[in-house]
């Protein structure tokens, strides 16, 4: 059994984006996708793009179009001498809220995607079979394979990613459904996000069957 507690600590770049317990912040993406003079700028732009969702995603909040012009701007600040391709600042700054509407998958959710196929593909936890409903079986599944696939005692989910993987009309639900399974014992509630935090919260799985693959 592990004992050491989800702090959600942040030591290199890759981390946030293979660790679904490690926090993810901007200067985080913004080092992620640093170019350099083999840098494809269309390529490298569109993975800032994802980074920049993936940070809305664990904060639970969509920034303002003058947040993300203040974003951009750093991105492009720091990348200013290796960008080709377009026809100037505005040119580029347009392109990036473009992509940004195209992102599906957020930068460093690979391991949430991976979590999720294996819900599907993976035998289900016994703790699932207390729900009725195949979309909360399914949120159970989810959670037991991110707690297995976190390098600490803890995962984060946001309840807007909840929201986009069951394709929910408004996060409140997808938080409902979180709040729910706390309640029901299924998770506890680790370390509380939200906008007072800035992060997700943190969820700890507490029924894990080291049986079940």
């Amino acid at each position: 059994m592990k004992t050491n507690v989800c702090t959600g600590s942040f030591q290199g770049v890759n981390e946030p984006f293979g660790n679904p317990s490690a926090p993810l912040t901007l200067s985080a993406v913004l080092k992620a996708t640093e170019m350099d003079r083999e840098s494809i700028t269309n390529k490298s732009l569109f993975t800032f793009a994802r980074g920049i969702y993936a940070l809305e995603l664990t904060n639970n909040t969509d920034f303002t179009v003058p947040q993300l012009n203040g974003i951009f701007d750093q991105w492009y600040n720091l990348n200013g001498d290796y960008l080709s391709g377009h026809r100037g600042y505005d040119d580029l700054r347009f392109d990036f809220f473009d992509k940004l509407k195209k992102v599906r998958v957020p930068l460093g959710h690979d391991f949430v995607e991976a979590a999720w196929s294996k819900a599907f593909s993976a035998p289900m936890p016994p703790e699932a079979e207390r729900f009725r409903q195949e979309e909360l079986k399914r949120l159970v599944a989810l959670c037991y394979q991110l707690q297995m696939a976190s390098s600490e005692d803890c995962f984060y989910l946001s309840c807007r990613y909840v929201q986009d993987l069951f394709k929910l009309r408004h996060a409140n639900v997808g938080a409902r459904w979180l709040r729910g399974l706390v309640r029901d014992g299924v998770l506890e509630e680790v370390i509380k996000g939200g906008p007072h935090t800035n992060k997700a919260t943190r969820y700890k799985y507490m029924f894990p069957n080291e049986g079940l693959t």
